[in-house]
């Protein structure tokens, strides 16, 4: 079966909804006494399709239906990520080679899509350290995801780099490059690498290896298949999303 992908329309037919709130049904017309005994599905189906208006005069049967409807799809999506994560793109999120944060013998990963010159990725610096500081069984995995143009792609080029050149430095790297660097071009992106003590000139000619430019083609397509075109994005292993900046209680409700 084919599961939605993120941003595809799911429309309902007034079918669907009956179907879906069938147990909700059963409930307020048991509670109302229409029936002496408790129907059966198929008698309660039955009355439904004889008796529409019933419906049309207990809208609050209809919001139930929806909201059980769109929990359910939600679910299908994220067991459609789960599986696509342990059998094609868990190699992505190997720390030996994806700048990652956090301890390695972490239980948890957290996923992050992410770019430097996005401003709602920057506003979620500061919640997902927090986030991080406080759950020590999570390791964050970054992957970058330029959309910003000609700066952006130097800056993941860059931090890979650096990642993979210092990985125990990276996370104050991250930070700096995420909060207090302007990064308007590549002068002040090597600035910030130079003042945490790398080699620039070897960053600077590391970044441009076909290793680098495929790590982030792997990215791209990983995104892709998913259906993001935006970043920042949160996801767990289990395929759970969340969309947007990031604060600390909406990265909380992501993992409980």
């Amino acid at each position: 079966m084919t599961v939605p992908r993120l941003g595809d329309v799911y429309r309902f037919r007034r079918r669907d909804l009956v179907f879906a709130g069938l147990g909700a049904l059963c409930g307020a017309v048991i509670g109302r006494r229409v029936w002496e005994a408790s129907p059966t599905d198929q008698e309660l189906r039955s009355q439904l399709i004889d008796n529409p208006k019933f419906l049309v005069d207990n809208p609050e049967i209809m919001d139930a239906a929806y909201r059980e409807m769109e929990k359910q799809r939600l679910g299908q999506q994220a067991k459609w990520r789960e599986e696509i994560i342990r059998t094609k793109w868990g190699g992505l999120f190997y720390e030996i080679m994806t700048p990652s944060i956090g301890p390695s013998e972490a239980e948890n990963v957290l996923i992050e899509f992410t770019d430097y010159t996005c401003a709602p990725c920057r506003v979620s610096a500061g919640p997902i350290h927090n986030f991080l500081e406080k759950n020590k069984t999570f390791r964050l995995v970054v992957l970058f995801l330029p959309i910003g143009g000609p700066v952006a792609e130097y800056a993941a080029r860059i931090a890979i780099a650096c990642y993979r050149a210092d990985f125990a430095n990276f996370p104050k790297l991250h930070q700096t490059l995420m909060t207090d660097a302007a990064l308007v071009n590549q002068d002040t992106i090597e600035n910030v690498v130079a003042a945490m003590n790398y080699d620039v000139r070897q960053i600077r000619a590391d970044a441009a290896k076909p290793t680098v430019k495929n790590h982030l083609q792997q990215i791209r397509s990983c995104a892709t298949e998913f259906g993001f075109s935006g970043v920042p994005v949160f996801m767990t292993k289990n395929g759970r999303l969340l969309l947007g900046a990031a604060t600390e209680q909406g990265l909380s409700n992501l993992i409980n």
